[in-house]
């Protein structure tokens, strides 16, 4: 019997909505996800082991234009 992994889409930390893709760097190894209700922007990097990880929760998405 095969074991299946079962993956979750990201949710929205404030209304839980299931997150859009809205830009992937693969050089700097981030990805920003959209909440399509509420317009939250969510920033997640990759950790040590490859898994994404979210570091900031923010409305502008001029936070990461610096």
């Amino acid at each position: 019997m095969s074991k299946e992994t079962v993956k979750t889409r990201p949710k929205c930390v404030e209304c839980g909505a299931e997150l859009e893709l809205y830009e992937l760097d693969y050089e700097k190894d981030r990805r920003i996800m959209q909440c399509p209700k509420c317009g939250l922007y969510h920033f997640y990097r990759k950790n040590f082991f490859g898994r994404w990880k979210l570091v900031k929760v923010g409305r502008v998405s001029d936070l990461w234009r610096k």
